[in-house]
């Protein structure tokens, strides 16, 4: 973590934070980080890896995608395979696997 914190401006840090199971941290740098907005990256969240599973199951996920537009467009055109709309209080609310 060390390492990736004293390069926080490479544009992998972000997908290195994911790897490490660092979700929230990788998604604050994505978004506010010096590293760029990468489509790279977000193809990262969606591997069938452990690490992968467990950025979009962490709860940071759900604010993440709903600032990026992704929850917006899936209202629009259809949630992806890995996340669908709960019941939860609030319309804002969905799971991911």
């Amino acid at each position: 973590m060390q390492i990736v914190a004293t390069h926080a401006d490479d544009n992998w840090a972000p997908t290195m934070l994911l790897q490490l199971g660092a979700p929230a941290r990788s998604f604050d740098l994505y978004e506010h980080g010096h590293s760029g907005l990468s489509d790279a990256y977000l193809n990262w969240l969606w591997q069938p890896e452990p690490w992968s599973r467990k950025a979009r199951r962490d709860p940071a996920f759900q604010g993440f995608a709903q600032r990026l537009g992704m929850l917006a467009y899936w209202k629009q055109y259809g949630w992806p395979d890995l996340c669908k709309p709960t019941p939860a209080p609030g319309a804002q609310a969905f799971v991911c696997s």
